[in-house]
């Protein structure tokens, strides 16, 4: 089983690595893995179904179930009052503007500070890992789950401890395309 981000880089990398695999494991597009958004390369388009496409093979069915909300899929994935502010500013914006300029904007606006808090990247990534764990339950003797997705975030993801401001400790920062094995416990 292979769960991957949503982001095109990551879908990318995913078809480099399983394309070709001998076992060729199930791709499932996990929206919740996304990369934490800290400058402007970090925020995704509008779903526009255009993925779905060029990936035909992947399962997009968790982004699927955000329904009406699915073009701004990113946005349901951010922490309740972050969420609604961001929604809030999309709601107010020109219809003609892309909500991907309103959260650059935002981010703009509050610079140095960062769009996503500490601990909204933390409880995004302990579902996550628990999301994970469930899905390793099932698995067979020898089956692994490979997760392709963002360093920040898996910095997160893979963290021992946290500190009092929630940043993740006893953890490690991938490199780009950095392979890592980590015991789900």
């Amino acid at each position: 089983m292979v769960f991957t981000s949503p982001l095109r880089r990551t879908l990318e990398t995913t078809k480099r690595l399983f394309e070709n695999h001998p076992n060729q494991p199930k791709i499932q597009v996990l929206p919740e893995i996304r990369e934490i958004i800290v400058d402007a390369g970090d925020v995704p388009y509008p779903w526009t179904g255009e993925l779905e496409k060029a990936y035909p093979n992947y399962d997009f069915s968790r982004l699927n179930k955000l329904e009406e909300k699915k073009p701004l899929w990113f946005v349901e994935v951010m922490e309740e009052p972050l969420k609604e502010r961001i929604n809030g500013l999309i709601d107010q914006s020109d219809p003609a503007t892309l909500p991907s300029d309103v959260i650059i904007d935002e981010m703009m606006r509050i610079a140095p500070a960062h769009l996503e808090s500490p601990h909204g990247v933390m409880e995004r990534a302990l579902k996550v890992r628990k999301f994970l764990k469930e899905q390793a339950s099932r698995l067979r003797d020898g089956e692994k789950i490979a997760v392709v997705a963002h360093s920040d975030f898996i910095t997160f993801l893979i963290a021992e401890e946290f500190d009092a401001e929630e940043k993740p400790l006893k953890t490690k920062h991938l490199t780009n395309c950095e392979f890592y094995e980590y015991k789900l416990e």
